[in-house]
Order: structure tokens, then C-alpha cells, then sequence
């Protein structure tokens, strides 16, 4: 059981508990999302790695050839 620390989005007066999706508890518990969890908990430069180019190939899907970017 957790400590209310997380602001409530409609009352700033008011804090929540921590909540966890089933993407979270995927991502701690099922053991090959685990195996990548790790990985990047170890080595955070390949995270920012693998975010940047999922982050810049979503971002740029919709513009055709890289020539035009």
C-alpha cells in the first residue's frame, strides 16, 4: 500500500496513490519484456537511443522519402 504523493489532475489540493497499468506490471513480471526492462535500467544511453529514432521514425512516417526532411 502506497502513500498518497501523486497530485489529483483536477484538484491540486488533493494527492492520489500510485497507480500501475497492466503495461507496467508487463513490463516488470512478464520475463522477456523484463529482459528489455533490464537492459535499458542498465544502460540508459541505449534507451535514449532506441526512444530518439521510434520517437523520430513515428514522427516522420507520414513525410515520404527522407529527401524531403
Amino acid at each position: 500500500d502506497a502513500p498518497e504523493i501523486i497530485p489529483d489532475p483536477f484538484d491540486p489540493s488533493k494527492k492520489r496513490k500510485p497507480t500501475m497499468l497492466v503495461t507496467d506490471l508487463t513490463l516488470r513480471f512478464d520475463p522477456e519484456f523484463e529482459k528489455i526492462s533490464r537492459r535499458f535500467l542498465n544502460d540508459p544511453q541505449a534507451f535514449n537511443e532506441a526512444f530518439a529514432r521510434a520517437w523520430f521514425k513515428l514522427t516522420h512516417r507520414d513525410m515520404g522519402p527522407k529527401s524531403r526532411y
